[in-house]
């Protein structure tokens, strides 16, 4: 049996086109990655660590995945491309990871 544990990024910077041109590089707040580490330290008491992490290549879902890591023993992230992260939009994200695996 697959479990499935899907989890969003910790609290990011407002969009700000003058600080981050490139939205995917926004980060996260102090305030977020404060927040996400006690979550994280929770999420680990009740939820056994998966057997892979997929993040995307944006830096907020990377540094989310990075404390994941950090305070609650889950795996190193796999960071999915970009082809992987578009095709996500349109619904077959799953089937490009384990052409991928394989």
């Amino acid at each position: 049996m697959y479990e499935l544990l899907i989890v969003r990024h910790a609290i990011a910077h407002e969009r700000d086109a003058s600080l981050w041109p490139n939205d995917e590089e926004r980060p996260l707040t102090k305030e977020g990655i404060d927040k996400f580490r006690q979550a994280a330290r929770g999420l680990e008491r009740v939820v056994d660590a998966p057997e892979e992490l997929l993040c995307s290549p944006l830096t907020r879902a990377r540094q989310t995945a990075a404390i994941l890591e950090e305070k609650a023993a889950f795996p190193r992230a796999i960071e999915l491309d970009r082809s992987c992260v578009r095709s996500c939009r349109r619904g077959s994200c799953a089937r490009s990871h384990e052409r991928t695996k394989q």
